[in-house]
């Protein structure tokens, strides 16, 4: 049974009550009115966070107790006051942040936030995908935009204005992708129709989270990877889950699709435990925390600790983790015999305006359909005239363009060779560029990222459906760098990727500063109104970084 809007109300995004800064602002403006109509008033105008569908929806406990902390605001901002107080927008896009990070312990690792402002403790816990918490996104992503409409844009300043134009144009496209009742939706990451999908599935997506979001500093570190790492098997269910329902509704990922993601589920069920990039960077990360202590009794210690964690995790892949695998694996095989053959989503409930929808999300465009394949048609016809002149420029001037680079791709001159020698020498070569490059970057750019930037291998785990590189931007406190991932695939197995020619000037676009500096690299260290403003213009990007699948850069 799909779940119900009503019913969602304590579901995600839990934030405290009218907490935080909104109500500080609210209690100010009441202190200089008169207070106690001013909160009746506030509280009529704003919705609890967990309320599913009307403005005033909150519950009378919710109401009391938000009337009650405005209340004593209230009177303590009648005494002497702080300085320069958090204006009541600062203070609806705190609680909005707030709210959004309490709901994704993923992006609040990922953007290297603190408990404090996450809501808490996350790092022992992932996002929740259940069929349940993804309706719940969806109303509350409705519900953020009415919140966003009702406040009074044409009282802000400058700064204000433009976060209050992006999230408007933000929330604006999320709301209208949360209408689709099928498939994945999240805030900022967009929509996508099929929870179990070779690209971005949690079976596909989090081995590389683990690898690469969770440090390990301490045993306590540790011990959150390792409750993490329990929460795997339920994160797989939940998609499993979400796909079954949305096959019940005739939603249903063609038969392509599903073949591909069989054989990548197959893939992580036949390799080893201990080869698993779970396994795999658990182990080099406690080696590297046992390192540190140097007095013998103590390594010792540790190297005993770190031993009994890494039976845990096996024990882990082996009971839950791969079973979890089986169970989705099992699933997509009971529906494969219904699956189509046709690739769009036209074919889906509201097909077309689902795709218009998804644009809009990926695009922040209001361009229809048409006009961005017209787009698209004119954009592949002038680079096919300049592949056209660099192809020529080899001596390759034979046949159409795609038939002379199909032709490139399999010559051995333009791949690295087929052995471990020839991959490490591609991701030196690619660390080079990086490095001439940003030798370069200060003539160009005029602020740069503070956060290292650093190149790796795409995890092996996944690189067999990875085509070409993507980029995960770092923390927005600097303290994780920027991470570009390269594809190690053989040329002959990468039919987007001849080896020595991928590494084109193009690839540097997504890392360097002007689009690693407009994201997240530049300024981690903002004052913390500032920085709550900036916020929701910077996540949005970091979601959408830490895409991967969709060839070359």
């Amino acid at each position: 049974m799909r779940p119900d809007r009503n019913s969602l109300a304590q579901t995600s995004e839990r934030p405290e009550a009218l907490s935080g800064a909104a109500t500080r602002a609210m209690a100010k403006q009441a202190c200089a009115q008169d207070g106690a109509d001013m909160i009746i008033s506030q509280v009529r105008e704003t919705r609890g966070d967990g309320a599913p569908t009307a403005l005033n929806g909150m519950n009378r406990r919710r109401v009391l107790t938000a009337m009650s902390s405005m209340l004593a605001l209230a009177a303590a901002s009648c005494g002497p006051r702080a300085a320069d107080p958090l204006s009541v927008f600062d203070g609806q896009v705190d609680d909005w942040t707030r709210a959004l990070l309490a709901d994704s312990p993923e992006l609040a690792s990922q953007s290297g936030v603190s408990p404090e402002l996450a809501g808490g403790p996350f790092q022992t816990r992932l996002d929740d995908r259940s069929p349940l918490a993804v309706e719940a996104r969806r109303t509350a992503a409705m519900r953020r935009l009415t919140e966003l409409r009702g406040l009074n844009s044409s009282a802000l300043d400058p700064e204000d204005s433009l976060t209050y134009a992006v999230l408007d144009a933000q929330f604006s496209a999320a709301a209208a992708a949360a209408q689709h009742p099928f498939g994945v939706f999240s805030a900022l990451g967009g929509i996508s129709p099929y929870p179990l999908n070779p690209l971005d599935s949690a079976f596909i997506t989090l081995p590389d989270f683990f690898e690469s979001r969770h440090p390990i500093d301490s045993f306590a570190d540790a011990d959150a990877y390792l409750a993490r790492l329990k929460a795997v098997a339920a994160a797989i269910d939940q998609e499993t889950a979400h796909a079954r329902l949305d096959s019940e509704a005739g939603v249903l990922a063609p038969g392509f699709i599903i073949d591909a993601t069989l054989r990548q589920l197959d893939a992580s069920i036949g390799q080893p435990v201990t080869a698993q990039t779970y396994f795999t960077s658990f182990a080099r990360k406690l080696d590297a925390l046992v390192a540190r202590e140097r007095d013998p009794a103590a390594n010792s210690s540790a190297k005993q600790r770190a031993g009994a964690l890494l039976a845990r995790a096996d024990a882990v892949l082996r009971a839950q983790v791969t079973p979890a695998h089986q169970r989705a694996a099992g699933f997509l095989r009971s529906v494969r015999a219904r699956a189509s053959d046709e690739a769009g989503v036209w074919r889906l409930p509201n097909g077309e305006s689902y795709y218009a929808d998804a644009l809009r999300v990926a695009t922040t465009t209001d361009l229809t359909p048409d006009q961005i394949h017209r787009i698209g048609l004119d954009r592949v016809r002038d680079l096919t005239s300049l592949m056209d002149v660099a192809l020529r420029r080899i001596g390759m001037i034979d046949g159409p363009v795609g038939a002379r680079m199909s032709a490139m791709t399999a010559d051995p001159r333009y791949q690295y060779p087929d052995s471990d020698e020839g991959r490490a020498q591609l991701i030196a070569d690619v660390k080079a560029r990086v490095a001439k490059v940003m030798e370069l970057a200060p003539r160009w750019f005029g602020t740069l990222p503070k956060a290292p930037l650093e190149v790796r291998r795409v995890p092996p785990a996944i690189e067999a459906v990875t085509f070409g590189a993507y980029y995960q931007p770092p923390t927005l406190d600097g303290s994780q760098p920027g991470i570009y991932h390269q594809s190690a695939r053989h040329g002959r197995d990468d039919p987007h990727r001849p080896a020595d020619a991928g590494l084109s000037r193009s690839r540097s676009r997504p890392s360097f500063p002007g689009r690693a500096g407009a994201r997240a690299d530049a300024n981690p260290a903002a004052a913390a109104a500032d920085e709550l403003q900036r916020l929701w213009r910077r996540l949005g990007a970091l979601r959408r970084g830490i895409g991967r699948g969709a060839g070359p850069l």
